[in-house]
């Protein structure tokens, strides 16, 4: 029975968290900026057609719809404890997963022909709001403190008009923060530092090719 209920909770995580949101609201996304579907793909890729003010919009919500799906993939699982399954276990079946099907997107690979998707911070975002809204917040906080930071030691300023590219392209402030973030999320819960850890390493894998790009030409 616990078996069958992480295997439950396993497959609707990854089929939802591989619906793509950003490419249902544009689909010549793949043609923009990084080629990914992400929220601040989607911002790029409205950006030259709609304008700052739109193309964040649409960001935004493309981001709360990646969150969202990830809200209620471990929203679900805490519910399908009925199925006798260890807490830890169903949480970090349901982050992980729900990360994975963004980032590989089995409905992505049926329109285009290979697994692809975004980068999954904002489906770690909801996954963590899940479990603990507040823990969420905060680590959210932190992330944009980071960004921020590691933006201003590099450069020496910091633009409120150029905030939303700094808070896209600023690679090395986002691993930095998703790193510290661990901290908080240890703070409120081990069993949620456990649970979300093998998302986020999932996540930071996915900025993989970016991060070499950024070592070797720093872009």
């Amino acid at each position: 029975m616990e078996i069958l209920g992480i295997a439950v909770v396993s497959v609707f995580a990854y089929l939802l968290g591989s619906f793509p949101t950003a490419y249902l609201i544009n689909n010549k996304i793949l043609a923009a900026g990084t080629n990914n579907i992400g929220a601040m793909n989607t911002f790029r890729a409205f950006r030259e057609s709609k304008g700052g003010l739109r193309a964040a919009a649409f960001g935004l919500l493309v981001a709360a719809g990646d969150a969202g799906k990830a809200f209620l993939a471990v929203y679900i699982a805490k519910w399908l404890l009925v199925f006798g399954y260890e807490p830890l276990f169903g949480l970090m079946a349901a982050s992980f997963f729900v990360v994975l099907g963004h980032c590989y997107s089995v409905y992505m690979k049926a329109a285009k022909g290979r697994f692809f998707g975004g980068k999954g911070l904002a489906s770690l975002f909801g996954a963590a709001a899940a479990m603990n809204a507040v823990m969420a917040v905060i680590c959210l906080g932190t992330l944009i403190f980071c960004i921020l930071a590691v933006e201003l030691i590099e450069k020496r300023k910091l633009s409120l008009k150029g905030l939303i590219h700094t808070l896209g392209h600023q690679l090395a402030g986002r691993i930095v923060g998703m790193i510290i973030c661990l901290i908080p999320i240890f703070y409120f819960s081990q069993v949620f530092m456990l649970a979300l850890l093998p998302a986020i390493v999932l996540s930071l894998l996915q900025h993989k090719e970016r991060l070499e790009r950024y070592m070797v030409f720093g872009e």
